[in-house]
């Protein structure tokens, strides 16, 4: 099972989820510098990404797109009191931008406050619905809650919305989620197959996360007897305390 979820929102996926527009009356000049930026995010030419938008913003201090990139770099940095700044500029100059409240949330995630990091992403996702990266944020962020029903839902909508979604992050999530279920539709394939190794596995795992030590113990002994792998490790984890 998967311990530790360490991405969470990268700056060439912020790029991809934040496309930016310029009105006819705003600096060309500007337009070029933040195109320019863009093209050095996907390289990941981070300073030189940095610099163009402070140019951008210096000709043009109405552009929100610019101080949302510039606010990522600066998180990715480590400067998340400057891309707070940046941010909160952002979402000033157009409080219907969905993409600044995807970075609040990212820094409030760096700082392990994980409900505000869930209040800023949805938010992120009142604005724009179709925001797949903000689903797969939060439910990264109700998977450190352990509120594993909400984290499930947005996974499923992350996927669902072309987010890829990591296999042992999103099988580990479903599984927790469905204890009773996996217990109970194993049970039901044992009453017909008793000699089933991967049902009383499963069955097993179900029981570990369960903290019900002494079925999972039973079902994994008969499992590794039946010719299932089970790691010793897990096995003397759950042998009774002498």
């Amino acid at each position: 099972m998967k311990k530790e979820i360490i991405l969470f929102l990268s700056l060439a996926a912020a790029l991809a989820c934040a496309p930016w527009t310029l009105s006819a009356a705003e600096s060309k000049t500007a337009e070029e510098y933040l195109n320019e930026a863009l093209g050095d995010i996907q390289h990941s030419q981070l300073d030189e990404a940095l610099n163009k938008l402070g140019e951008a913003i210096r000709i043009n201090d109405r552009m929100s797109e610019a101080y949302f990139h510039r606010g990522m770099i600066l998180s990715e940095k480590g400067d998340r009191e400057s891309a707070l700044r940046d941010f909160e500029k952002a979402v000033t100059l157009d409080p219907d931008y969905a993409p600044p409240y995807l970075g609040k949330g990212a820094v409030a995630f760096s700082q392990g406050n994980l409900d505000a990091a869930v209040e800023f992403l949805t938010q992120a996702i009142d604005r724009d619905p179709e925001l797949g990266l903000a689903y797969y944020n939060r439910g990264v962020s109700h998977y450190y809650q352990r509120d594993l029903e909400n984290a499930e839902s947005d996974l499923t909508r992350a996927k669902e919305l072309g987010i890829e979604v990591e296999p042992e992050l999103y099988e580990e999530v479903w599984t927790l989620t469905h204890l009773d279920t996996i217990i109970e539709d194993t049970t039901k394939t044992l009453a017909g197959d008793d000699k089933n190794a991967e049902a009383y596995y499963n069955r097993g795992i179900a029981y570990y996360y369960k903290k019900d030590n002494a079925k999972a113990l039973e079902d994994l002994k008969k499992a590794r007897e039946l010719g299932a792998a089970v790691e010793d490790a897990l096995m003397a984890e759950l042998q009774p305390a002498s």
